[in-house]
């Protein structure tokens, strides 16, 4: 991290003494993420509002989505284990989103909730990203349409994430419950999944 702090650092003077403000929302953004991995929430935080500063004034809405997405995920969620705070940064995040950012960001949402054991509300995000894919899809459409458009209109690495986690919720849903109707729906899943792979 700190060699890449540095060509970072590097990269942020050039820009600044070119006076090209155009990349320093994303550049701002990975000193943000930097400082996230390097355990630096203040510092994180500090670089992740210039970094939304820069990009909301240049338009950059994806950059504005990301940043408030990596807070969310990499800071408040893996990190400090601060559900609401993460909640509140995806919610953040949705407002600049466009529907392909808006799926790995209603994923994160849903993983909140699995994480809480609030199931249903994990389940209902989850439907929330699929519609973002295409309305009332779930796994089983995307296998059945994977030769046409669905798979074309967003990020293969998201919607893989997404079905696995999906997975996953059912599986914590059996492990808490112990009924074997959430197990085999993750089965289920996680072998369409790897059909779908």
């Amino acid at each position: 991290y700190e060699e890449a702090d540095q060509w970072v650092e590097k990269s942020l003077r050039e820009s600044r003494h070119s006076g090209n403000k155009k990349n320093l929302g994303s550049l701002l953004g990975l000193k943000a993420n930097i400082a996230e991995e390097r355990g630096m929430s203040a510092e994180a935080m500090r670089y992740a509002r210039q970094s939304l500063f820069y990009d909301h004034k240049t338009g950059n809405l994806s950059g504005c989505a990301g940043t408030w997405n990596n807070l969310g995920y990499k800071l408040y969620f893996l990190k400090l284990h601060q559900n609401e705070n993460a909640l509140h940064c995806y919610a953040e995040a949705l407002k600049y989103a466009n529907a392909n950012d808006a799926v790995y960001i209603l994923d994160n949402m849903a993983n909140v909730y699995v994480q809480l054991r609030d199931f249903d509300r994990a389940f209902y995000f989850f439907s929330k990203a699929f519609d973002k894919i295409h309305p009332g899809a779930d796994e089983k459409t995307l296998l059945n349409n994977s030769g046409g458009d669905i798979l074309n209109k967003a990020n293969a690495e998201f919607i893989i994430n997404l079905i696995l986690d999906k997975a996953e919720a059912y599986l914590k849903k059996y492990k808490q419950t112990g009924d074997l109707q959430f197990i085999r729906q993750a089965l289920v899943i996680y072998r369409t999944a790897d059909r779908l792979l």
